[in-house]
């Protein structure tokens, strides 16, 4: 059965991926989006791809966010096969390597942290530590990091002209 663009936008599919999946998934959005956000395009086109990359991460960081966790449970374990090559791999291309997660270790607990004993820090500090990490690895920060290193930057006059421009029509549109 065919189905119409609009039909699509809300019917919902429950692929089988693995956790290296996700975090390649992740990966690629996650440059993606900070690719559109630092660029300056049209208003309705740039606007409407970041968002749907940002409901990629959303979605698909939840779920990591679990699995890195430990309190996802997998819809099913595959059984051990012969390594094949793939697709990309038959066709001379390679998979980046992504390194496996962690297993959770649910002896070490969460520690308790009392609210009134961590430092106060102003939002502007905030900002300069999400654009500091930005510097050393975007790919790690999470969608907020990203946001607060763009607000740091544009208020340090740090971004050229085009990415001001991107990030002034992306607050407009956000308003």
């Amino acid at each position: 059965m065919r189905y119409t663009k609009q039909e699509l936008s809300k019917l919902k599919f429950r692929p089988s991926l693995t956790a290296e999946h996700i975090q390649t998934i992740m990966y690629i959005a996650k440059e993606k989006y900070i690719e559109l956000s630092s660029s300056a395009s049209s208003a309705s086109s740039s606007h409407i791809e970041v968002s749907k990359v940002f409901n990629i991460i959303s979605v698909l960081g939840t779920i990591e966010a679990k699995i890195n966790a430990g309190i996802a449970s997998p819809a099913y374990i595959l059984k051990e096969q012969e390594p094949s090559t793939s697709t990309l791999e038959s066709l001379g291309g390679t998979i980046p390597h992504i390194p496996p997660i962690p297993p959770y270790d649910d002896s070490i607990g969460v520690p308790e942290t009392n609210l009134s004993s961590l430092p106060l820090v102003s939002k502007e500090e905030v900002w300069a530590a999400s654009y500091a990490k930005y510097l050393l690895d975007p790919i790690s920060c999470t969608l907020q990091e990203i946001e607060e290193a763009r607000e740091h930057k544009y208020l340090n006059d740090l971004m050229t002209k085009e990415e001001v421009e991107a990030f002034e029509l992306s607050e407009r549109v956000g308003e």
